[in-house]
C-alpha cells in the first residue's frame, strides 16, 4: 500500500492512516477537520505495534466546523508503526472528518 496523505472518513470506526511499510517519512503535522453538518466528533489518534496501543490523543472532542492540528513539535509521531484514527460522532451521529497528513 502506498502512503496516502488525505483521507475522508464517514464512519464510527478505526481507520488505518498508514502502515509501517508505507514509508511516509517524517510527519510534520496532522490536521483533522470535523466536516459533520451538525455534530461534534470524538477523536482518538494512536499507533499500534501489534502488541501495545500508544495514544497521541484520546477522547478529544472536535466541535462542528472546527479542526484540530497535531504537530511534531508537540507529539512524536512515529512512522515505524501503523497510525490509526478512531472517530465517533456525538449524540449518536455518524462521524465525518477530513484528515490531512503533512510530511
Amino acid at each position: 500500500m502506498a502512503f496516502v496523505s488525505q483521507h475522508n472518513i464517514t464512519n464510527n470506526a478505526s481507520t488505518e492512516l498508514f502502515t509501517s511499510s508505507d514509508n511516509p517519512g517524517e510527519i510534520i503535522s496532522i490536521v483533522i477537520a470535523n466536516t459533520h453538518d451538525s455534530s461534534g466528533t470524538i477523536c482518538d489518534v494512536f499507533s499500534n505495534d501489534s502488541v501495545n496501543t500508544f495514544y497521541i490523543i484520546k477522547n478529544v472532542i472536535i466541535p462542528q466546523g472546527s479542526s484540530l492540528v497535531l504537530t511534531n513539535e508537540v507529539f512524536d509521531i512515529k512512522t515505524d508503526q501503523g497510525l490509526y484514527i478512531k472517530l465517533i460522532g456525538q449524540n449518536g451521529s455518524t462521524s465525518a472528518a477530513t484528515v490531512i497528513i503533512k510530511t
